[in-house]
């Protein structure tokens, strides 16, 4: 059951070489003698094929210990499942990097060339600054290679895992390797999720590396801040976003000859960032606000009609979701999505695992369905600038 829950082949189980372990004397002896407890045994997989070493899941864990138990004592190698060693050794294609057994194996599952961490500080010398992967890696093909590191949905609120995952990421790279990091989102339901979890959730794997980008500091310095400096640093992010775009105006604005939409929908955002500004909250990927049309408007100095079509064009584009849809009469929660990776800002990609990239001058690629072909480039002015008179509406 475990397994069809994790989407683990039973193919990749049996090589491996699951089994339970129902009494504590068919626990391996590498395992401390509190360790020992009736649970599922992990057999690990050096990339050399020669060593190799064991994790437990035991079916009640330690208080306040961890979900898997790795020997007191010994250093663990990075895993290489079986079928995989000689595809992670010698091949040039792309590989996986993540935590868990279970979690490699449902990525080995589907064909994908895995290396398996035991933790996410396992994969360095113990008590060597600065940080260097352990020997067993020198049996990888790094250099020139592309390398995805992939830990759970939690990584991005976690001190210790940003910690790890910055140290890897800059380890892999003095071997030579691309690094890219697939942030994975949390599940529906909020809860955390690895590799196994969103696959088996229905996620696919060119979905997957998709959501893949190059490794930034500043992805990972945010958690740091307190609550002022988040808010300040999202609304920041999001003016330069906003700032440095070209508006084109939103399909239909030229139906009629009227090419003011554009710049509508400039002034609606830039309200939503001052009312941002004042009072509102950081949210997992987005700043969170609640307002009325009527308040916006005012803000934005525009008639409510426009601020209301603005907004439900902007949120057709992806640059917002507006909350509750049921009732757009009264006060709506507003969600200003900062900078995330998801499919809809991975469309300009020209491979897998390549974001996209904004180029100058150009709107962010999540708002593309909102371009019309024939539609002027109005550029956003800086707050305070007299408005241009190409921002007029024309009379058709």
């Amino acid at each position: 059951m475990l397994f069809e829950e994790s989407g683990i082949s039973p193919d990749v189980a049996a090589e491996r070489g699951y089994y339970t372990a129902r009494r504590r004397s068919e626990v391996p002896d590498v395992f401390k003698d509190y360790q020992r407890k009736a649970g599922l045994v992990v057999p690990m997989y050096s990339p050399d094929g020669e060593t190799v070493g064991y994790q437990l899941r035991p079916d009640k864990p330690r208080k306040s210990g961890p979900k898997y138990e790795t020997p007191g004592g010994i250093s663990p190698v990075a895993d290489v499942h079986p079928s995989m060693r000689e595809r992670v050794r010698n091949g040039t294609e792309p590989i996986l990097i993540t935590e868990g057994a279970k979690t490699g194996d449902a990525a080995t599952s589907r064909g994908i060339p895995t290396v398996v961490l035991a933790g996410v500080w396992m994969w360095c010398v113990p008590k060597v600054k600065p940080y260097t992967l352990k020997p067993c890696f020198k049996h990888i093909r790094l250099k020139g290679r592309t390398v995805f590191v992939a830990f759970d949905s939690d990584c991005m609120t976690k001190a210790g895992v940003q910690d790890a995952l910055a140290a890897l990421v800059a380890a892999l790279e003095a071997e030579g390797a691309i690094v890219k990091v697939i942030y994975l989102p949390d599940a529906a339901d909020g809860a955390k999720q690895g590799v196994d979890d969103y696959l088996a959730n229905g996620g696919t794997v060119k979905e997957m590396f998709m959501l893949a980008r190059k490794f930034e500091p500043a992805d990972i310095g945010r958690v740091r801040m307190n609550r002022n400096e988040k808010l300040a640093a999202g609304i920041d992010a999001l003016r330069r976003e906003w700032y440095e775009a070209d508006w084109m105006g939103f399909v239909g604005a030229g139906e009629r000859g009227n090419w003011a939409r554009g710049h509508t929908a400039r002034d609606t955002v830039d309200a939503l960032l001052r009312l941002a500004t004042r009072r509102g909250k950081v949210d997992g990927d987005a700043i969170v606000l609640t307002s009325g049309v009527r308040e916006i408007a005012d803000e934005a100095a525009k008639s409510r009609t426009s601020v209301a079509k603005s907004l439900a064009h902007l949120e057709a584009g992806g640059a917002l979701e507006i909350l509750p849809p049921e009732d757009r009469a009264k006060a709506r929660t507003y969600r200003l999505l900062v900078g995330r990776a998801t499919l809809d800002t991975m469309v300009r990609g020209s491979a897998v695992g390549e974001g996209s990239v904004s180029k100058p001058g150009e709107l962010e690629s999540r708002c593309q369905p909102l371009r019309a072909p024939t539609a002027p480039r109005l550029r956003w002015s800086k707050p305070g600038r007299a408005r241009r008179r190409e921002f007029e509406a024309v009379k058709g």
